[in-house]
């Protein structure tokens, strides 16, 4: 026989991502072998060559694909009769007779094929013939559909460009995921990617850079065109490259929403058409682009017809390409204080009638989703494009929290939740991990339930400022994006924490298998601080991933695949840097945890409250060493923060003092900062979240007996959103802000 039952019993889910509507598991499995068929007719053939596409490299079959329904076969059936499944439903059954999938639609199929490949054994993920596998697939009856109809995916590559291979890839993990929807980000501050025919200099200048010395650097952006003789970071795709990148995406069910930034984040546009910009006077403009550091203005005007003349008739170009009903136009933070000064811009607030600059912004925002919608399309923004007032069909992406996505539901209008608290994955995993992403909940508890219909679903973005190659996205993207996949595909009821994590463990083994480098968690230390000499030892708890092993060094040096082999705690006895790793088969690191084996006592001196806050100014790429703040006026705050530089760039901040540990025990500190910081306890550094980066948290556990600790955090600001906060979380202490209380100076 083609398939052999086999007398197994499958008692819980198997490992598929996202987890199924429902599941009834039966006794027994079937076999696939080299004679096994699909069976397929009129529109369910593309799947079917899909599924032998992707099934064909790791088993070698042929897999050949009938018309005629017979026993031993994987069949894909069109059911057009069952409105139950919905527009991506699909039931999947296994029988001695072989494997059932069954669906209205071609999507829904689909998605059942890859359920399949998830129940075969992992090596169906291989791109080479895996010798000696039983392709067993378990006996099961499963009906199941998605929760929601947006589950996206965004990917910058303005900022740091992605070349067509990876973009490729970078669909499929989205298809095996079940997501369909990617936001691809083609316009930005740091570059036009997509040729516009009508308007070439975007790409002759727009698309090139002058390479920056760090990963990215808003205040320093330059774009004198390619052949400039400088050094150019950049690149664009044609429009033939987008029309097979589109083609390629809907051979996998996903719709691109391709985002054409405006009227903000338009450096490189402005740079490109200098003539699209605001036009106050020659003395305010100038003041205005010293200010910036860059060449040319980050805003287009808002007020010149010529502006709004050049947008429709890129997205008509955009329209031709992607078929998309959305069209992606940003409307995020746009700065206006240039269209305060610009008489052209007050010239359109005085004939329109519009009190303000956000008003502005709002009838640029209705002028463009009036010319979509008489072109058939949708307008999609930023939650900005609140601001002013929505315009009459536009949708709207909440980013900044919830509050934006819950106005445009109540008001009626539909709304993609992509939130910083769950769905930034430039974000590091320390302040928004794989567990953080699963608990999310798209629907906001203050909607009722004719409003939560409004909500279409989620989207994680992946911002690339400090992401600059391919490897850096799948490790920030993945295991994350598995996260979010079942959090908009799989009901909340059939969600749990602790199954997904037992299903995650198979599942890396797919990724490895796709080639994916994927984020693997540090090793978890008991402690990330402990005394010499006391009952506490260096232990780290097993790793998440199947063969993995932890290795470490004691001199401060970092592992590597040669140092010493965890097996049991480590006993210290004096003054010491542990750092330890996790090496996947394979030899992958993940990132290193740091372990301070330190000799300190309390400090029993009276105190006072209150710490010292410093701050000099400079254009910094790292924490500046204490001894720089040593000329600098002390100012004592019951904080930790940036306090009266917010909103300023270029400066450092050191604070000193005290901690107060209130009782005996177990305390975690969690330092965050946009751009780098670093805290040490008693001179010894204890976390070190240094460099250009977004907001980023790293974290301090430690036990330690009640009493005062010196201290000293360091943070520097390049340009941006500068933030500093200090966060404790202990028993009976839920994780916030170090209070006042714990903060003490002599």
């Amino acid at each position: 026989m083609i398939f052999a039952a086999l007398c197994l019993f499958a008692p819980s889910l198997p490992t598929i991502i996202p987890a199924p509507l429902s599941y009834n598991a039966e006794e027994g499995s079937v076999r696939l072998d080299a004679k096994t068929i699909i069976v397929a007719v009129g529109d369910a053939k593309p799947v079917a060559e899909r599924l032998r596409e992707e099934l064909r490299p790791a088993t070698g079959w042929a897999l050949p694909i009938h018309a005629k329904t017979g026993k031993h076969a994987i069949s894909l059936i069109f059911d057009t009769t069952n409105a139950s499944y919905g527009p991506e439903g699909y039931r999947l059954e296994t029988t001695d007779d072989g494997v059932n999938i069954i669906a209205n639609t071609q999507a829904g199929l689909f998605y059942g094929v890859q359920t399949l490949r998830q129940m075969l054994p992992v090596q169906a993920f291989d791109h080479t013939v895996q010798h000696d596998v039983e392709w067993n697939v378990p006996r099961v009856k499963m009906f199941d559909k998605p929760r929601f109809p947006w589950r996206g995916m965004h990917l910058d590559v303005s900022r740091h460009f992605e070349p067509m291979p990876f973009i490729e890839r970078f669909i499929d993990w989205l298809a095996v995921h079940k997501m369909n929807v990617f936001h691809w980000h083609l316009v930005d501050d740091g570059g036009w990617r997509i040729e516009i025919k009508k308007y070439p200099k975007l790409t002759d200048v727009g698309a090139w850079r002058v390479e920056q010395p760090v990963k990215w650097d808003y205040s320093n952006l330059h774009f004198p065109g390619k052949n400039s003789g400088k050094k150019m970071y950049g690149g664009f795709y044609t429009q033939d490259e987008i029309r097979k990148i589109v083609k390629y995406a809907q051979d996998r069910y996903i719709t691109i929403v391709p985002e054409i930034e405006m009227p903000g984040h338009s450096t490189e546009l402005v740079a490109s058409y200098p003539e699209l910009g605001c036009s106050p006077s020659a003395e305010v403009k100038a003041k205005y682009i010293a200010g910036t550091g860059n060449d040319q203005p980050s805003m287009v005007c808002a007020g010149k017809p010529a502006v709004r003349e050049f947008y429709k008739n890129v997205l008509t170009e955009v329209m031709g390409l992607f078929p998309s009903k959305f069209i992606h136009i940003g409307g995020d933070e746009c700065p206006k204080d240039l269209w305060a000064q610009c008489p052209d811009c007050q010239a359109r607030k005085a004939a329109k009638g519009l009190k303000t600059e956000d008003e502005l912004q709002s009838d640029f925002i209705r002028d463009m989703d009036s010319f979509l919608v008489s072109k058939g399309r949708r307008l999609i923004g930023w939650d900005e494009i609140l601001e002013g007032g929505l315009a009459d069909n536009a949708a709207v992406m909440s980013w900044r929290g919830i509050s934006g996505g819950i106005a445009a539901a109540q008001a009626g209008k539909d709304v993609v939740m992509s939130p910083t608290s769950h769905c930034y994955f430039d974000f590091s995993y320390a302040s928004t991990s794989t567990e953080h992403v699963y608990s999310y909940e798209p629907i906001p508890t203050e909607l009722s339930e004719a409003q939560g219909r409004h909500v279409l679903g989620a989207q994680a973005n992946i911002w690339t400022e400090w992401i600059a190659t391919p490897q850096e996205v799948e490790r920030m993207m993945f295991p994350r994006a598995a996260a979010l996949a079942e959090a908009v595909w799989t009901e909340p009821t059939k969600k749990d924490w602790s199954d997904f994590s037992r299903r995650l463990v198979t599942h890396y083994q797919r990724l490895d298998r796709l080639g994916i480098n994927y984020y693997v968690e540090a090793p978890v230390a008991k402690s990330d601080l402990v005394l010499v000499g006391s009952h506490e030892q260096v232990a780290f708890e097993n790793p998440p991933v199947s063969g993995a092993t932890i290795r470490y060094t004691m001199d401060g040096s970092a592992p590597t695949a040669s140092s010493s082999a965890y097996t049991s705690p480590i006993p210290v006895t004096k003054p010491a840097v542990i750092k330890a790793a996790i090496f996947r088969p394979g030899g992958a690191m993940s990132e290193v945890t740091t372990i301070s084996a330190v000799s300190i006592q309390p400090d029993t001196t009276p105190k006072k409250p209150g710490v010292s806050w410093r701050v000099i100014e400079g254009n910094f790429k790292k924490c500046p060493e204490p001894s720089a703040f040593a000329t600098a006026a002390a100012k004592i705050v019951d904080g930790i923060g940036v306090s009266d530089h917010a909103g300023k760039d270029h400066f450092a901040v050191m604070v000193e003092g005290f901690i107060r540990i209130p009782t005996d025990g177990e305390f975690t500190f969690y330092l965050g900062s946009d751009d780098g910081s670093k805290m040490w306890i008693d001179g010894n550094l204890v976390i070190d979240n240094d460099g250009p980066h977004g907001y980023a948290e790293k974290r301090l556990k430690m036990r330690l007996p009640a009493g005062d600790y010196p201290f000293r955090v360091v943070m520097y600001e390049g340009d941006g959103a500068e933030s500093l906060k200090l966060w404790v979380e202990g028993a009976a202490m839920p994780k916030s802000q170090v209070p006042p209380s714990m903060l003490w100076s002599k």
